[in-house]
């Protein structure tokens, strides 16, 4: 897999990451929810320093890729509702 390719990986699965902590913001207390916040930022910055600094990076691809990965995630998610 070439450089590019990983990079479009690695920010399609920030932005599936950024998605689910949305939804989990609010859960934690005090020193877990600094954590949470520190790596939420930390994902941000990468993204845009990316965004910014590095040639070749396809954003529809990294669009593609995250949506794929988002549907997995949600048949996963859904799954384990009709589960319970």
């Amino acid at each position: 897999m070439s450089t590019i390719n990983n990079i479009n990986l690695l920010l399609s699965l920030i932005k599936c990451l950024d998605e689910e902590m949305h939804l989990l913001k609010f859960e934690h207390k005090h020193q877990v929810k600094k954590k949470f916040n520190n790596l939420m930022y930390a994902a941000q910055a990468y993204e845009k320093a990316v965004y910014k600094e590095v040639e070749g990076y396809d954003p529809e691809e990294v669009e593609y890729i995250y949506d794929n990965v988002m549907d997995c995630i949600l048949d996963i998610t859904k799954d384990e509702k009709n589960i319970v």
